[in-house]
């Protein structure tokens, strides 16, 4: 094949392949709002005692802060684990694996602001309007923001470990 007819070859190989990676993009970033619902029906929440001068925290309230990151961090090591083996058993060239990293690191963001937006309001307003005595519950919230790295780094791993188990050569090859 000449070098001219290989350049409109290419560049269409090119084009399929950033179509794909940002279709990947978008289906990994909808995984925010399953997500989302994971992790606000499982993090415990921490809860506060109303007294006279504000609001304490209470006996166990510093286990559910963490509780909550872990169960975000949790379900983030599922989800990437299932998306890369879903799209590396199959797909493993560059544009689908970075459209799966951006894509799970923005799925992360958007369960992070659903699950925070799926609560109860402000922390403040509740505690002022409660009565004295009353407990009042704190909305999801992430205090570890690492946990959002966990399913694209998780996916890339096995990506590689994929990759290096296929006996499958590249697909950006330059012989193909």
């Amino acid at each position: 094949m000449s070098t001219r007819a290989r350049g409109p070859v290419l560049r269409g190989r090119l084009r399929a392949g950033v179509r794909r990676g940002f279709a990947v993009l978008g289906v990994a970033a909808s995984a925010g709002l399953p997500w989302a619902v994971l992790w606000w029906a499982l993090a415990p929440r921490a809860r506060y005692s109303v007294t006279a001068g504000g609001a304490s925290l209470g006996e166990r309230a510093g286990e559910a802060l963490v509780g909550a990151d872990v169960v975000f961090g949790s379900i983030g090591v599922v989800v990437g684990l299932g998306a890369a083996l879903v799209l590396g058993w199959r797909r493993r060239d560059v544009a689908t694996t970075a459209g799966l990293g951006v894509g799970l690191l923005l799925a992360g963001l958007v369960a992070e602001a659903l699950g925070h937006l799926a609560g109860p309001g402000s922390l403040l307003d509740r505690v002022s309007a409660a009565p004295v005595g009353a407990r009042v519950t704190e909305a999801l919230d992430l205090h570890a923001m690492g946990v959002l790295t966990f399913a694209p780094v998780v996916a890339m791993i096995i990506m590689m470990v994929l990759a290096v188990w296929s006996s499958d050569p590249p697909e950006h090859s330059a012989d193909s």
